[in-house]
């Protein structure tokens, strides 16, 4: 009865130390910043995050996640590793993509800095139409 209650713990033991490293490693965090080119922040930025799903199982299911960008122009979000394309869209700015890199147990910060639309620099240039 010793042995198998040593066996035993030995076994649990041997479980959690494998499953516990793994489960923390299952999850990365992906957060964000979005400026103009001067550097002001961009709040209420919509941010499309797709995973790239070329090469995944069919029962690797990965779901495209909408958000905004908070007062700081920031989002953040956790996702698994993997890669990532991320497009953020706001108001009177050009959209910019990119894919992301999402390492294991890392956090990826990519900084997206959006010009303004070339119709606003229109306007802004000629504001009564002349």
């Amino acid at each position: 009865m010793k042995i198998i209650a040593k066996n035993l713990s030995r076994i649990i033991l041997g479980i959690s130390l494998t499953v516990t490293p793994v489960t923390a490693q299952s999850a990365s965090n992906l957060e964000g910043k979005v400026t103009d080119t001067v550097g002001a922040t961009i709040p209420g930025a919509f941010v499309v995050v797709h995973p790239d799903t070329a090469g995944l199982s069919s029962s690797d299911k990965r779901e495209t996640k909408t958000l905004l960008t908070d007062a700081n122009g920031t989002f953040g979000l956790i996702v698994r590793p993997g890669f990532y394309d991320v497009c953020v869209m706001a108001s009177a700015f050009m959209p910019e993509c990119r894919k992301i890199n999402v390492k294991v147990g890392q956090l990826a910060s990519p900084r997206f800095r959006l010009r303004v639309s070339p119709e606003v620099e229109r306007l802004l240039a000629d504001p009564v139409g002349e």
